[in-house]
């Protein structure tokens, strides 16, 4: 605007000179040759106002530019202010909030334009005001000339409690920064504030899982030690058995029973130790996998012999499905898995029932079902059932320890295989274990 009115004033004093010029040529009482020289100069005069005029139309289309790149940016760093995921607030030296964006409206449950004008302190729980106050205090009475020059954060992740208007308190994170003019005199702090509550759960969460972990290391360690310190009494007593029962002038069919009974109270004893060392070992993550490649059929025959001495009132029946010569497992893992469920179908059966066995191939994996006609899985203890510990709710008084299944769950993961079961209560329960044919 203002070169258009200096063009325009120097259109008319162009104009006046011209009519000057006409005026000295027609006055006679002038100096000729001055007023030659005089108006012959007026051109270069003109033509350097020209250029002057070019100049200045120049450098004011580069403001109008540099102004239009200005308020661009003004509006990316107020659409990146507003727009920004975190909680930023602006404040005076005295803590007095003058700008929000949307995260901050958020945060605290009050509009954008309520919420300029109040103290930030009013949405800090009442028993963090005094921190607050001393901290505000600090950070007015020790302004850095760094501060100033590099904008650093004066406070770093100051911990304190929010609380929003109507709503619950919560933890959350505080960092500040300084705000200053061109002669670096403080005007007053950003805010930025982080809601940690989460970070605060999982943290609670993972000092739980820690003390869950030292405990189930301690308990791991107890159950190794008793199994250990218990194996060797135990041995002791069972070859005391063997020299009684070898050496006894007594033999008769009373003490035979008494043998009989305690050799099985000792058998129990020891399947009870080694089912303890087993899950100690696999809860400390050493459970070890050797596989070898074992006959299905022989294996599972000895396994059900062996248990069928003990078990003259319950019948096991091995079926083969379909041909299934030949896998590639751990022997002793293997063991524990059909021990484990044959010995279960057998506890929870009636008298004079049947337990099967039942072998199945299906492409790269070997089935193995045990059925029994017991008294079944009610449907509330079914998530829980692998579990270390837990047993049904409808056992009564069946001897158990609820571990059986726990080892098992884990030696069938342990070569890369799977369990499930279906029951109905009263009429019985088939256990499915899948392995692959060549163990990992």
């Amino acid at each position: 605007m203002y070169t258009e009115q200096f063009s325009n004033q120097l259109r008319k004093a162009q104009n006046r000179l011209q009519k000057m010029q006409k005026e000295a040529e027609n006055s006679s009482q002038l100096n000729e040759q001055l007023v030659q020289e005089a108006f012959g100069e007026l051109p270069n005069v003109i033509e350097e106002l020209h250029v002057a005029i070019e100049e200045l139309h120049q450098q004011n289309e580069e403001l109008v530019e540099a102004r239009i790149a200005i308020e661009r940016e003004r509006q990316r760093y107020q659409e990146l202010f507003d727009f920004a995921p975190d909680p930023y607030l602006v404040t005076t030296i005295q803590g007095r909030i003058v700008e929000a964006n949307y995260s901050a409206e958020k945060l605290f449950n009050v509009r954008r334009k309520n919420l300029c004008g109040k103290p930030l302190s009013i949405f800090i729980d009442r028993e963090g005001h005094h921190d607050f106050y001393l901290k505000l205090v600090k950070l007015k009475s020790s302004p850095s000339e760094a501060d100033a020059g590099n904008r650093q954060v004066v406070l770093q992740d100051w911990e304190t409690i929010i609380k929003p208007r109507n709503q619950s308190s919560f933890p959350a994170t505080i960092s500040v920064s300084s705000i200053y003019d061109s002669q670096k005199q403080l005007l007053g702090w950003r805010w930025l504030i982080r809601d940690i509550t989460q970070r605060k759960q999982a943290e609670a969460t993972n000092r739980m899982l820690q003390e869950a972990r030292e405990v189930n290391s301690l308990k791991s360690r107890i159950l190794r030690t008793v199994s250990h310190e218990f194996r060797t009494p135990m041995n002791v007593i069972y070859i005391s058995i063997q020299l009684l029962e070898r050496y006894s002038n007594i033999q008769n069919e009373s003490t035979n029973k008494l043998f009989l009974k305690m050799r099985k109270a000792i058998d129990h004893m020891v399947n009870l130790l080694e089912d303890i060392m087993t899950f100690s070992q696999a809860e400390a993550g050493k459970l070890e996998c050797n596989p070898s490649m074992i006959e299905v059929v022989p294996f599972c025959q000895n396994l059900i012999d062996e248990m069928s001495l003990d078990n003259s009132t319950k019948k096991i029946v091995l079926v083969e499905k379909n041909q299934l010569a030949t896998g590639y497992w751990d022997a002793k893992l293997l063991r524990q898995i059909l021990g484990n469920l044959l010995s279960n179908a057998l506890k929870y059966s009636p008298l004079h029932s049947e337990i099967i066995l039942e072998l199945e191939r299906q492409g790269d994996r070997a089935l193995f079902h045990i059925q029994d006609c017991g008294i079944g899985i009610p449907p509330e203890d079914g998530d829980r059932l692998f579990e270390v510990f837990y047993r049904a709710g409808n056992v009564g008084t069946i001897p158990g320890t609820g571990l059986g299944l726990s080892i098992v769950q884990k030696a069938i993961e342990l070569q890369g295989g799977a369990i499930a079961f279906s029951s109905e209560v009263g009429v019985g329960t088939t256990f499915s274990v899948s392995l692959p044919l060549r163990s990992r």
